[in-house]
Order: structure tokens, then C-alpha cells, then sequence
């Protein structure tokens, strides 16, 4: 009889340690295990600093847009800027943009 409670206890451990072994890899590895939630958690840090540059970019657009609305000036720098309008009286120089390659030989016989 004791043989046979020392083969139920050794039964009944190994279950045990089998259940615990399972849960314990479940919770590890499992869909909402730690490798998923410190997965999950570094998506959150990349997304919420997406969120704050889209932030930071739409309070500079609404800077320029007030400051668009409210002044002439600005306005006038972007007509300058973009579209190469000046004043009447003003002249305009300009130059030519700097090239990285070196110059080219000219040979004259040609």
C-alpha cells in the first residue's frame, strides 16, 4: 500500500510540475505573454513618438497659418521666395548655383 501512495505522489508531482511548467511557458510566450506585452509596449514608445512629431509639425502649420492671415509680410517673403516677385524699382541678381564637378576644358581648336 505504501508503494502505491509513493507512485500516487510521484504522479500527482509530476502533474503538478507539468501544469506549472505549461502555464508558466504560456505566460511567457503566449499571445498576451511578457515577450508580446514588451513587444506591444516598444510599439506604443514608436507610435507615441509619431504622435508628438505630427503634433509639433500641425502647431508649426498653424503658426504659419495665423501668421499668413494676420500680417503682410510674410506673404510678401513667400511671393519672394516661391514665385520670384519683387518690387517695383528693386533689381533682382542672379547667380548660378555652384556645381560640385570640376570645370570642363574647353579645347579652342574645335
Amino acid at each position: 500500500m505504501s508503494r502505491v501512495r509513493i507512485s500516487r505522489r510521484r504522479l500527482l508531482l509530476a502533474l503538478l510540475c507539468a501544469a506549472l511548467s505549461f502555464f508558466t511557458a504560456r505566460s511567457i510566450f503566449g499571445d498576451r505573454g511578457l515577450l508580446e506585452v514588451a513587444t506591444q509596449e516598444s510599439e506604443l514608445v514608436r507610435i507615441q513618438r509619431e504622435v508628438e512629431a505630427a503634433r509639433a509639425r500641425n502647431r508649426a502649420l498653424l503658426a504659419e497659418v495665423v501668421e499668413l492671415r494676420t500680417g503682410n509680410a510674410s506673404i510678401e517673403r513667400l511671393a519672394r521666395e516661391r514665385l520670384g516677385y519683387i518690387k517695383p524699382g528693386e533689381v533682382t541678381y542672379l547667380f548660378p548655383e555652384e556645381s560640385s564637378d570640376p570645370p570642363q576644358a574647353v579645347n579652342p581648336s574645335r
